[in-house]
C-alpha cells in the first residue's frame, strides 16, 4: 500500500525505498519489481533503472519485460552494445515488445536493427 501511495504522490525516493523492501521480502512477486523500477528511474534516472533490472533479469531470465527495461537503462546510459544485446534477448522472449521499442527514443540509434524482427 505504501508503495502505491508513494507513486500516486510522486514521492519517488521514498517509493524506491519501499520497493526495495518489498522485493527483499517477496522477491518472487514480479509485479513488485516493476513498481520498484518505476520509482528507481524517477528517483535516480537510468542508473536507478539499471540497478533494479540488472538484479531482476538475473532472478527472472525468462521475463521479456525485464530485459526490455534493462536495455532501456543501458541505452539511456550510453551503453549501446549492451543495450542492444538485452533488447535482442527481450525481443526473442516476446517479439511484441518490438512495437514499444520502436516508440522509445532511447532506442533510436538501434531501431533499424530490430525493426524487421519477425514475430
Amino acid at each position: 500500500l505504501w508503495l502505491h501511495i508513494c507513486i500516486a504522490l510522486r514521492k519517488w525516493s521514498l517509493g524506491e525505498k519501499f520497493g526495495k523492501l518489498l522485493v527483499e521480502q517477496e522477491p518472487d512477486y514480479e509485479l513488485n519489481w516493476g513498481r520498484y523500477g518505476i520509482c528507481a528511474e524517477k528517483s535516480r534516472g537510468f542508473k536507478g533503472y539499471l540497478d533494479v533490472y540488472t538484479e531482476a533479469t538475473s532472478l527472472y531470465p525468462q521475463n521479456a519485460s525485464f530485459h526490455y527495461r534493462l536495455a532501456r537503462a543501458l541505452c539511456g546510459l550510453g551503453r549501446i552494445d549492451e543495450g542492444r544485446e538485452a533488447l535482442a534477448l527481450g525481443l526473442a522472449l516476446d517479439p511484441d515488445y518490438r512495437r514499444f521499442a520502436l516508440d522509445e527514443p532511447v532506442f533510436s540509434g538501434i531501431w533499424e536493427e530490430f525493426a524487421g524482427v519477425e514475430d
